[in-house]
């Protein structure tokens, strides 16, 4: 296998991770934006009628909005790792081609 064809399916597979990280991100992030919204109005209702059935349910819900909150990080450090591996990959491809390093300072001596 020639190393620009290597290169090339890497950065597809990469980009091909980052399509479905950014699609999962998205959804994620609606649904962090819909539970936010079910729990202002569960609290809302439960400061103007006390009642344990919605003290729990606001318990849950809160519970639900921090899982995606957590969840969104770690999507968030998964899609600038492969985002990362794109770069790294295409520089690689680059300089098989001839092209110049694109990294900060190489090149450089201290």
């Amino acid at each position: 296998m020639h190393l620009a064809t290597f290169y090339d399916a890497s950065i597809s597979t990469c980009e091909d991770r980052l399509r479905t990280i950014r699609r999962k991100s998205n959804l994620v992030s609606l649904i962090r934006l819909l539970l936010f919204a079910v729990l202002v109005y569960v609290v809302y209702l439960l400061f103007r009628q006390y009642s344990p059935l919605l003290l729990f349910l606001s318990i849950g819900v809160l519970a639900g909005f921090i899982g995606c909150v957590n969840l969104y990080f770690r999507l968030k450090d998964e899609r600038a790792l492969w985002e990362q591996l794109v770069f790294v990959n295409t520089n690689e491809r680059g300089l098989l081609a001839g092209k110049t390093n694109g990294f900060p300072g190489s090149g450089q001596l201290s």
